[in-house]
């Protein structure tokens, strides 16, 4: 039987394992169990961590020179014409920035009306921050914080002057883990070549303290296993505490845990690069710290997306967060 222990604690584990780190000091080892659900990190300390490196000829294309990282992934530079309003933040052609909401167990999304001074997008990353019914919004330039309830913007500010390491880098998405209720939280803002930045964030001062990089070539062999998603774009990620509507579920036959139900997960969703251009979805299960499903977007493995309201085009995604259910921030 497993130790019960406090969800704070539980969350802050979970949030260190999905970046793929070893509990405990570099060269110790990776303490993640490789399935089950009863073995626990080895070190209560989810922040003092080594990385599971998958060494790089595992994964790199054949004829790819991976010492060049804009040849693998040819997003890194960004281009315009790939994404014409990330760097142009006042262009004249900026997309059509819509919200939607599906309820914690809840079978259709509902369209939510923005107030005038909602971010006109496109939105990079999203965050729910636990115990409030707040979401943190970042855009290219601009830090902004949504409430869930009222559906107004407060605290807007500089992405730069809250995440300065993150200066210019077009975000993939990003989750946040804990509640502020409890004074910890945890942000962690991914590219889209999953290159990865974590940071402690106070709520009420609106500040982040910078804890790590981990770069998306140094993340843990969970993430380069058949069923965890593609790393050659990130399109959204979010941490999930929630599974009481039983909307993640395991792959009987390809999980590397066992069937017990998934209670807290991670969604990630990300393109491979290859063509026909379709959206992958990856389910993480955070009680074996592995990924445990994967199919198409809309498919039966993660059913939201299968639901009435959710977007035809997973491509027009921006981001998506948690809080109280699932939050949809839309382009196009």
């Amino acid at each position: 039987m497993r130790t019960s222990r406090p969800l704070v604690a539980v969350l802050l584990v979970a949030h260190a394992a999905l970046l793929g780190c070893a509990q405990g000091r570099a060269g110790e080892g990776d303490a993640r169990p490789s399935s089950g659900r009863d073995a626990g990190p080895s070190a209560p300390d989810a922040f003092v961590a080594s990385i599971d490196a998958a060494p790089l000829d595992a994964w790199v294309p054949e004829g790819v020179d991976a010492s060049f990282p804009d040849a693998f992934y040819p997003d890194a530079a960004y281009p315009d014409a790939f994404y014409p309003d990330a760097f142009t933040p006042d262009a004249p052609t900026r997309p059509t920035f819509s919200v939607r909401f599906l309820a914690n167990g809840g079978t259709s999304w509902v369209p939510i009306a923005l107030t005038a001074d909602a971010p006109s997008g496109p939105i990079e990353a999203a965050m729910g921050v636990g115990g409030t019914s707040d979401i943190l919004l970042l855009t290219h330039t601009e830090l902004f914080v949504f409430n869930t309830i009222s559906h107004a913007i407060s605290g807007r500010r500089s992405r730069d002057s809250v995440f300065p390491e993150v200066s210019g880098v077009r975000l993939g998405d990003g989750y946040s883990v804990g509640d502020a209720t409890g004074g910890s939280i945890n942000v962690t803002l991914m590219a889209r070549n999953a290159d990865t930045w974590v940071y402690g964030w106070n709520h009420a001062a609106r500040t982040a303290t910078f804890d790590r990089f981990v770069a998306g070539v140094d993340l843990g062999d969970d993430w380069h296993g058949p069923l965890a998603p593609p790393t050659y774009e990130q399109y959204g990620i979010v941490f999930i505490p929630d599974n009481t509507a039983g909307w993640a579920t395991a792959d009987p036959a390809r999980s590397p845990c066992d069937r017990t139900p998934i209670t807290q997960y991670a969604v990630v969703f990300g393109w491979d690069g290859f063509g026909p251009r379709g959206m992958t979805t990856s389910i993480w299960d955070a009680g074996c710290f592995l990924f445990v499903n994967k199919g198409t977007f809309g498919s039966s493995v993660y059913p939201p997306f299968a639901m009435t309201g959710a977007p035809a085009d997973p491509f027009t995604i921006d981001a998506i967060a948690w809080s109280s259910g699932l939050w949809l921030f839309t382009h196009g």
